[in-house]
């Protein structure tokens, strides 16, 4: 019974561990995901801007998504410097799983909505220029 109690509090132990270990060889992969996910969020961000007048219901639906890519590898690469400095609770596993979890949640959210919602929604309010918008018909009396 007590071996299992220790190795249960030794896997608690790895995953809360307040000072990271010494071996972390991922810092080049998660460099490269931070890289990905800021490129995205700012190709997302100029399309946004280009297009939203002409498309509201892609910036309806995404007009957040930059902003949040933003937090997410602010915090991402928060972590990475405090795990390579060694600094405790800040560079733990736990915290990066937690940032590494926001982020697939961020973009499997938004790969959903994009796929599944926004066809929807494209349909469902076409879009209309807005000189059509308020313009009233003439009709001719005799």
């Amino acid at each position: 019974m007590n071996q299992i109690i220790d190795k249960g509090l030794g896997a608690l132990s790895y995953f809360f561990y307040p000072i990271p270990g010494s071996k972390f060889n991922y810092y080049i992969l998660f460099l490269v995901i931070a890289a990905i996910l800021t490129i995205g969020g700012v190709a997302l961000k100029v399309y946004i801007k280009k297009t939203g007048s002409k498309n509201r219901s892609f910036k309806k639906l995404f007009h957040g998504v930059p902003y949040a890519l933003f937090w997410v590898v602010v915090f991402l690469l928060l972590n990475l410097a405090a795990r390579y400095e060694r600094f405790p609770l800040i560079g733990a596993r736990f915290v990066l799983y937690i940032t590494c979890l926001a982020a697939i949640y961020l973009v499997g959210k938004n790969l959903y909505v994009f796929f599944k919602v926004y066809p929807t929604e494209k349909n469902r309010f076409k879009e209309t220029p807005s000189q059509k918008k308020y313009t009233i018909e003439k009709h001719s009396h005799r």
